[in-house]
């Protein structure tokens, strides 16, 4: 079937490129309307002209070898040309024709151009920024063939470049991990899932040596869901392994030494949850590990300690300060066993990261104590008992001796000691003192006078060491000044006592505006800094002095809570082989 005229030029108008014909003299014979737009040039001014008159530029462009070539050589030529006086990029395809001229197609390209070198731009910011950083950066085609490792890779392996390969990395790949890094990998790209593995390396600066490296890869898919990319990192984590080696082996040889250590001992999180117990709570509970992990030891606590147990662990949790707390356990045979326990508080970087504790079995400790309480507190009944016809006796003296002479005197001497010593046997009572039952005699009396006349009475019936009294000033309190009294005794007791090769023993009283400060100085053999805080303990006596020292291990015990109930506070400062101070204060008002 053969075309009018009229049917070939609706053919050539409707198309979407330019069209151009050239007759054997170079003069233009056909435009369609889209060479119009695309040149700027309307067809009354180029038909039947020179085509290189109307467009004198081509003649420095490839279009002029390209037109040459296809009207000389007879034969069709296509290229792309980037037209500078337009800004296009053109695919210019030139057909000789029977006549002997030429048929020009031109199509305008510059988007799939310019997509084509953003996407070459793009490529190369890639490879500079891949071949920046110090992991190994790989990319993959969709069916997993590796098409590209940066510079960090053939500086490591040593390889020739654009050796790629699905298994371009078999050769350094550890025997032991080439069967798991095969099969994770093409399951990876047959599910279009993330790929990752750890895997050693042959080190070429090592010979005989490997190093371990975490690959990772994620597949980049289009809006259809299709991968079109794959793109992987190899990261160097040798030293990291070799930390968590070097942590197994710590932990390993932590658990060893806590299961042959007697205390029980665990650990928590930061917010107080158990994360380890030796091999010792388990025993003791009947339990296995697994039971605690995750949990807290509250249900086996005595009901009597528990709240006490939570309030102050929650406090240490809260504020970081150590827990120590004594309290009744219960065993897995039913039994409750008294325990000290204690926690610390482990820190990095100014956070707690993990809490340290330890439950210490002190059971024998606490009956020997109420067996030593329950003996006082006979001993003192049974002291009383003499006393009050002694007492007796004396209140008769005190009214049959005239009382302006001297035996009167000493009668009232002999019967304010004895009262002085009626109260001190009766606070011997420790369990009075645990009860908060003892009783206090609260009234305002000359503080400094009481001082003096405690300092003198002891200096009497003690010459081994000379009593110097600091700043005894003018002062009254409110108080009980017996139990007042029996404490600065103690305190002067202790000093005397413990330092047997010294002659002095300092007394000082000062005052702010609030309280009194009394401090008892001795140099004697001073006390070691672990064992300061337990000499409140009743019935605490520091191990190597305690067979050279006689007492009972109460008088500190006994003196504190005495300034403690006063509103007070009780202290010691001391130097090992240097002396102690002995300081309490008491509230003014």
């Amino acid at each position: 079937m053969s075309l009018n005229a009229q049917q070939i030029e609706d053919i050539l108008e409707s198309m979407q490129d330019a069209f151009l014909q050239i007759d054997k003299d170079w003069n233009i014979v056909v435009v369609n309307k889209h060479q119009e737009r695309l040149s700027g040039i309307e067809r009354k001014f180029s038909l039947g002209k020179n085509v290189w008159e109307v467009f004198p530029e081509a003649t420095k462009l490839k279009l002029w070898d390209i037109f040459h070539d296809a009207h000389q050589n007879k034969k069709s030529v296509t290229c792309e040309e980037h037209h500078p006086k337009m800004h296009l990029w053109l695919e210019v395809s030139v057909s000789p024709t029977q006549a002997g001229g030429i048929i020009v197609i031109f199509r305008d390209i510059t988007a799939k151009k310019n997509s084509q070198l953003q996407k070459t731009e793009s490529e190369k910011k890639f490879i500079q920024m891949a071949d920046s950083m110090p992991q190994i950066i790989w990319t993959a085609r969709p069916d997993g063939f590796i098409d590209y490792y940066n510079q960090r890779w053939y500086d490591y392996t040593g390889f020739e470049k654009c050796s790629g390969g699905d298994q371009s990395w078999m050769p350094i790949l550890h025997p032991d991990d080439v069967e798991q890094c095969i099969d994770l990998w093409y399951k990876a790209v047959k599910a279009g899932n993330l790929y990752e593995v750890e895997n050693r390396f042959k080190d070429r600066s090592d010979p005989g040596n490997y190093r371990w490296f975490l690959g990772r890869a994620i597949p980049i898919k289009n809006a259809d869901g299709e991968i079109t990319k794959w793109f992987g990192s190899c990261t160097d984590i040798t030293e990291l392994k070799l930390t968590q080696e070097s942590l197994i082996n710590n932990e390993a040889q932590f658990r060893f030494m806590t299961d042959v250590l007697p205390q029980q001992i665990w650990t928590t999180t930061p917010d107080g949850m158990l994360d380890y117990v030796n091999k010792q709570i388990t025993d003791f509970f009947g339990k296995t590990a697994e039971d605690y992990i995750g949990s807290e030891l509250s249900e086996s606590i005595h009901p009597e300690d528990l709240k006490q147990c939570i309030e102050t662990w929650q406090t240490s949790l809260s504020t970081g300060n150590p827990y120590q707390l004594e309290m009744r356990i219960r065993n897995a045979e039913g039994n409750y066993v008294w325990h000290l326990v204690r926690a610390v508080p482990y820190f990095s970087e100014n956070k707690i990261v993990k809490w340290f504790g330890t439950n210490t079995d002190i059971e024998d400790q606490k009956k020997s104590e109420q067996l030593k309480e329950d003996f006082i507190s006979i001993a003192s009944h049974e002291l009383r008992s003499p006393l009050t016809p002694i007492k007796g006796y004396m209140q008769m003296l005190q009214k049959i001796i005239p009382t302006s002479t001297k035996e009167s005197s000493y009668v009232n001497k002999s019967l304010d000691n004895l009262l002085k010593l009626e109260t001190l046997i009766r606070d011997l009572d420790t369990s009075k003192i645990n009860n908060d039952s003892v009783q206090y005699n609260l009234k305002p009396f000359r503080f400094d006078s009481m001082v003096s006349n405690c300092v003198e009475g002891y200096s009497q019936e003690n010459s081994s060491h000379i009593i110097n009294l600091k700043n005894c000033f003018d002062v009254s309190i409110i108080a009980d000044a017996h139990k007042i009294e029996q404490v600065l005794v103690n305190c002067i007791s202790n000093a005397v006592k413990y330092s047997p090769d010294a002659t002095e023993i300092q007394v000082e009283v000062n005052a702010n505006e609030d309280e009194l400060i009394v401090s008892v100085t001795d140099y004697g053999i001073g006390i070691a800094k672990e064992n300061i805080d337990k000499l409140f303990d009743r019935f605490y006596r520091v191990q190597n002095t305690s067979m050279k020292f006689k007492g009972m291990g109460l008088g500190l015990y006994i003196s504190r809570e005495i300034i403690k109930k006063h509103q007070g506070k009780f202290w010691v400062t001391s130097e090992l082989g240097k002396g102690t101070t002995i300081s309490f204060c008491l509230p003014i008002s």
